[in-house]
């Protein structure tokens, strides 16, 4: 579909969708044919061009025009109001994306009060003003009656904006709803709670409210249902479910009952409307205030979560530091012990470091422990863990690795790095291997038998790998019994030598 025949279908529908509102609204009208205290097309023309942005302007346009012309009045009068209810909605979207963050204007307290102020507030004194000149340039409002019928126009202006602005750009945000199974039955319990409070403080027998306190019922106690919507389901089902309690009270102040209907019946739906912007507009700075409580929580657990990481992380090379490596050595050791699981730990030496270092400089050097890391995460597991213990010795832990695991995981670093070259000049590693026996042994005894098997190759001549065994080493099921049978004799140390 071409954008122009997108455009035009979009600008029948937003008339079609305007024409029928402000239909349904008039029927309500009591100081004029033309000037309701409830108007939701505002709230709908604003949410439109928030959304869609000011090119559906016409469709605004024409449904004001088809709803006036075949309500009261002239041709004239009725392009008049059609011209300002459209400025209205301009200059409130305007407004609302210059200064509020356009569509995104529920998302922060701050440009609520900015869509409240300049689209419900000020932007909806554009239609009332145009409006009310037309019909007093078209003689068809006395002039003693302008001020009720400016107020009342601009009041139901103000409070389709505050109410049905916020429930259209809610559900575009979010158009699917996704509720859990657990919170089906309470989005029920709130339906019918706000639904049973709204018919006994507006139904038939309210005057006799049993919350009545003198000649006042506590009608404010919606609110709290309100805010649990709010708290428990966000700001959607917030305005969803403050639109169906403005529908009920609505309902029941023209049938005569609730707080508000002892007044003259205009009066009585200007006092209803007023109780519902004020609702509206708790609701809406209270749910952006919870969004942006939320916002700061994500950012603070991501910002702890980043200082964590950098406070387990080496910095020069990337991989684990010392603190990184104790924490996940600790789970291991847990892991192991309870799954009955093999854990191995394999200690590297650069070889000869600090004289590559005097050679080259301390940059070379550390572009050669970079390199190493590099190596070592490129042929680990994703359950390995590399480690920097400090200068150029290296940890890798190796969970669920026997004896004959380590030896291959060792002797496969070992002849990695070997192969590597650096400024044209080899680089070796010496490694000392250990593996804890099931069910026994610890990690300080683990450390201390890879480093004792780390010393033992440096001293039979680097380059090389030697793994330190405990006495009686029980075979892990499904390892090589080869590896088990070499430790049956109790030999303290295995090695393997490099050929570089």
């Amino acid at each position: 579909m071409s954008d122009r025949i997108w455009q035009t279908l979009a600008i029948i529908a937003v008339a079609a969708a305007y024409f029928l509102a402000g239909k349904l609204g008039l029927k309500l009208a009591m100081v004029h044919a033309s000037v309701t205290a409830v108007w939701a097309p505002t709230g709908l023309a604003l949410a439109v061009l928030l959304v869609w942005g000011l090119r559906l302007w016409p469709g605004i346009f024409l449904g004001a025009f088809l709803v006036n012309v075949t309500t009261d009045g002239s041709v004239l009068t009725s392009l008049g109001i059609a011209t300002g209810n459209t400025l209205e909605a301009i200059v409130g979207a305007w407004l609302v994306a210059r200064f509020a963050e356009g569509r995104d204007c529920l998302k922060r307290v701050r440009n609520v009060f900015g869509f409240v102020f300049l689209a419900a507030l000020a932007g909806t004194t554009v239609s009332a003003t145009i409006g009310v000149t037309s019909l007093l340039a078209g003689g068809v409002a006395a002039l003693d009656k302008v001020g009720p019928i400016w107020f009342t126009w601009w009041v139901g202006d103000a409070v389709g904006a505050l109410l049905v602005t916020p429930l259209l750009l809610a559900w575009h945000a979010k158009p699917r709803v996704r509720w859990s199974w657990r919170r089906v039955p309470e989005g029920i319990l709130l339906l019918l709670t706000l639904l049973l409070f709204g018919l006994d403080m507006f139904g038939p027998n309210s005057y006799h409210h049993p919350l009545r306190i003198g000649a006042h019922p506590l009608t404010f106690l919606a609110v709290p249902i309100l805010l649990w919507a709010v708290f428990r389901f966000g700001l959607r089902e917030a305005m969803t479910v403050t639109v169906m309690f403005s529908a009920i009270a609505l309902w029941g102040t023209l049938q005569g009952a609730g707080p508000f209907a002892n007044a003259a019946p205009n009066e009585a739906l200007l006092l209803v409307q007023s109780f519902m912007g004020v609702i509206a507009v708790t609701i809406l700075v209270v749910a952006a205030t919870q969004q942006q409580l939320e916002q700061y929580r994500r950012q603070l657990e991501a910002a702890n979560l980043e200082l964590t990481a950098a406070s387990l992380t080496d910095a020069l090379t990337g991989a684990s530091n010392r603190r990184g490596f104790d924490q996940r050595l600790a789970d291991e050791l847990e892991r192991a012990t309870r799954f009955r699981q093999p854990l191995s730990l394999l200690l590297l030496d650069v070889d000869l470091f600090k004289q590559h270092n005097d050679a080259f400089g301390h940059p070379a050097g550390d572009e050669v422990l970079k390199s190493v890391v590099r190596l070592l995460q490129a042929h680990v597991r994703a359950t390995d863990t590399v480690a920097r213990q400090g200068g150029d010795e290296f940890a890798i832990l190796l969970p669920n690795t026997g004896n004959e695991g380590a030896l291959i995981m060792a002797e496969r670093f070992r002849k990695a790095v070997e192969s590597a070259r650096w400024q044209g000049l080899p680089v070796t590693v010496t490694v000392g291997a250990a593996t804890l026996p099931l069910g026994s042994g610890h990690g300080t005894e683990l450390l201390a038998k890879a480093d004792e098997a780390l010393y033992a190759a440096k001293e039979a001549g680097r380059n090389r790998v030697i793994h330190a065994q405990w006495p009686q080493v029980q075979p892990a099921e499904g390892h090589d019994s080869a590896a088990s049978a070499a430790t049956a004799d109790a030999p303290q140390l295995m090695h393997r030598q490099g050929q570089g």
